[in-house]
């Protein structure tokens, strides 16, 4: 290095002392650009001061300054797949998806073994085309429904249409086939806006147009063959209304909609019965009576924060559900009666009793729908479990666990008021007297197994169960707070994920609060003025959801440099641990195999948004299992590992994914924790693949930065 860069690389660093990061910046570029021959990668200086000067061009909302610092960088580093994949990362968080999408897509055409980018492409795919898209168009049987019933409106002289939300273009094209004379598409996404027209034109029907705007966006103009005879849409989620459709048709019926014309679909029925499970309740309320006979909460019911008005699950999937009554219609909204959608969405609703069939306990309310396609109901799309349909069910959870006995009325008010799902009750309990706590830190808390299990094997580790210091970053520190309780450690460090709910526990079981240092990483101790060595330290490496948390992963080499002579880490040893399954809904939940949409070319351009990573699946989905195997140590560090398994299967044996799990060693000597049970959550990588005549499967596994991926790569 010259006198004259280090001087200039001197000034850097006192630039970034006095946080002057654009200062920094710029002259690090300076130097950059008076190199001759640059280096390959960005120096680890680069990467933290462009980090930090972007950080705060966002905090000023600067974008356009923000995103010429990385153009700037990206000129003298174009493959620099760092780079690329934390400019893939600022998109994301400020919602610029296709953007994001073909920055990950990038890094991988240069380093295919970069997790972090596919795993973060995984993220972006889910924002561009959400998952019920795959499954909605691998439903034969509502396709089918949809293409006759517009065929015979249009038969019927119904022959101009106004398609809104017209997704990939389907309805659209039953139109074009039912021989509409106009059709008028329109949709705001800005991926599903070009599928549509791909396959528009693809099938030879460029007269098909298509408005890139909310229908309430268009106006007289937009209509040049004049308001059309037919509306047809399906802008429904799970809940009915969460799409909008209410103030969408009482806009279209107003200003859109021909004298005489109709809409399709043409009403909607609701129904609701109370419903017993205690996979729901896991994640609505506390059930270890464990924890709560070991920690005093004064009364007070531990319950999950809920954010959204409800739910969106296949409670046929779920380990345990029942329903404690017959189900009961409780709204029905016609589409085509403006004063009756007015007044749904100016809050009007119904008040239903249902009668308990047997005893147990409410654990919340369940939702489904049937859609009457045309007005004489005779074509009907059945949501309710078991009915076979692409849709999920609302659930509406209760902050408790409520007894009934047989015969017990239960009342309920539902309604749509602007345009959402919602429902009334008096059977949740007072909320004074409630602690709420993300859900995530609730499922971890009642996983007495775990819990349990974690305990015993931390006691084993020293004769006397004394630990001074310790760092416990479970979502809920239990053992760090039992060691503090029990006057077994002196000091904790734990997340601040649930600081409220650690900080009430520790006022109400004698424990000081000086005791306790919350920290958003692990690694903030490292940093401090003082630093702090630890006799133990408890990660969890693996989270609610299934899914690895590669943070805590490829923190565990520089947590060791954090340990007293004697200290441990804890879990020790993790294995990967793979079912090689067969499933037909987890193909059709990921990617769109109808044979209709193939010849579409619907299916050809959606799948390029096909995610091959599914994450949060209960046990109980519908699957066969092929073969269970050890896939691999898990690496813990950040590095690249690799390691190929290799198993016999039966000829002509057709293979969709491998679901894994973990066995988690908390200590080498004790026997391992099994992620895998009736109410654990799952991940899997989709790879299909078919054994044509040997009967040997290989399954490649990579680790990159605490990430992992699982595929077929080979058939021999």
């Amino acid at each position: 290095m010259s006198d004259s860069r280090a001087l200039a690389i001197d000034e850097v660093y006192e630039f970034v002392k006095v946080a002057n990061y654009a200062a920094a910046f710029n002259l690090l570029m300076e130097q950059l650009e008076l190199q001759l021959t640059p280096e390959k990668s960005t120096s680890e200086l680069l990467t933290f001061v462009l980090h930090q000067h972007t950080d705060q061009l966002q905090a000023q909302e600067k974008y356009t300054e923000l995103f010429d610092c990385y153009d700037k960088v990206l000129r003298q580093y174009p493959k620099d797949c760092e780079l690329l994949t934390e400019l893939g990362s600022r998109l994301y968080k400020l919602g610029r998806y296709v953007e994001s999408f073909t920055c990950f897509r990038q890094v991988l055409q240069i380093d295919p073994k970069h997790l972090k980018a596919f795993h973060s492409l995984q993220y972006v795919k889910d924002k561009l085309v959400e998952r019920w898209h795959f499954r909605m168009l691998n439903d034969s049987i509502r396709s089918y429904i949809y293409e006759g019933v517009i065929s015979s409106k249009i038969q019927k002289g119904y022959d101009t249409v106004l398609n809104l939300g017209t997704g990939t273009g389907l309805l659209a094209i039953y139109a074009f086939r039912g021989k509409a004379k106009n059709i008028v598409t329109c949709e705001t996404s800005e991926v599903m806006t070009s599928i549509a027209q791909k396959v528009f034109d693809a099938n030879g029907m460029q007269e098909i147009e298509v408005l890139g705007k909310n229908s309430r966006e268009i106006g007289e103009g937009d209509l040049r063959d004049g308001k059309p005879k037919l509306i047809v849409t399906e802008i429904l989620d799970c809940g009915v209304f969460g799409e909008e459709i209410l103030e969408t048709l009482i806009h279209a019926k107003e200003h859109l909609l021909a004298d005489g014309g109709q809409i399709l679909p043409h009403e909607v029925s609701v129904t609701v019965a109370p419903f017993q499970s205690r996979s729901i309740a896991m994640g609505s309320v506390l059930l270890n009576e464990s924890f709560e006979e070991y920690i005093f909460l004064n009364g007070y019911s531990v319950v999950a924060s809920q954010t959204d008005l409800y739910d969106a699950t296949n409670v046929s999937q779920l380990p345990s559900y029942e329903t404690l009554s017959a189900p009961v219609e409780c709204l029905r909204v016609n589409f085509n009666n403006l004063e009756q959608m007015k007044e749904f969405f100016q809050g009007s609703g119904n008040t239903i009793r249902m009668r308990c069939l047997q005893s147990g306990y409410v654990d919340g309310f369940v939702m489904w729908f049937k859609l009457m396609i045309n007005r004489h109901r005779t074509t009907v799309i059945d949501t309710s479990p078991n009915a076979g349909s692409c849709w999920d069910q609302v659930i509406f959870r209760l902050n408790q666990r409520l007894y009934v006995e047989s015969g017990r009325m239960l009342s309920v008010t539902v309604s749509c008021g602007t345009g959402h799902l919602r429902l009334q009750h008096a059977h949740n309990q007072p909320t004074d007297k409630c602690l709420e706590i993300p859900e995530d830190v609730l499922r971890f808390i009642n996983d007495g197994d775990y819990l349990t299990k974690l305990e015993y094997d931390v006691n084993s580790l020293r004769k006397n169960g004394t630990f001074s210091t310790v760092m416990d970053f479970s979502p809920f520190p239990y053992v760090g707070i039992m060691l503090l309780k029990e006057k077994r450690a002196r000091r904790l460090f734990c997340s601040d994920q649930a600081r409220a709910f650690v900080e009430f526990v520790a006022e109400n079981n004698c424990i000081e609060s000086a005791c306790i240092e919350f920290l958003e990483s692990p690694l903030e101790s490292s940093v401090s003025s003082t630093k702090t060595l630890f006799d133990l330290i408890i990660l969890c490496p693996i989270q609610m959801s299934g899914e690895i948390n590669n943070t805590h992963i490829a923190m565990y080499p520089l947590l060791k440099g954090m340990l007293k002579p004697n200290g441990v880490i804890v879990p020790e040893k993790i294995e990967v641990v793979g079912n090689v399954v067969r499933s037909e809904w987890l193909v059709k939940s990921s990617m769109v195999i109808d044979t209709q949409m193939e010849t579409f070319g619907i299916s050809q351009n959606i799948n390029q948004y096909a995610t091959q990573h599914f994450l949060d699946i209960s046990g109980n989905f519908e699957h066969e299992k092929v073969a269970t195997l050890k896939l691999a140590d898990l690496a813990l560090d950040d590095a690249l590992h690799e390691n190929c398994v290799t198993f016999r299967v039966k000829e002509g044996e057709k293979i969709d994914g491998i679901l894994y799990y973990f066995n988690i060693f908390f200590t080498r000597k004790a026997d391992p924790f099994v992620t895998h049970g009736n109410d654990a959550r799952n991940c899997c990588f989709i790879s299909r693949g078919e054994c044509d005549r040997k009967s040997q499967l290989t399954i490649h596994f990579v680790q990159n930065y605490g990430l992992i991926k699982c595929s077929i790569v080979e058939f021999d």
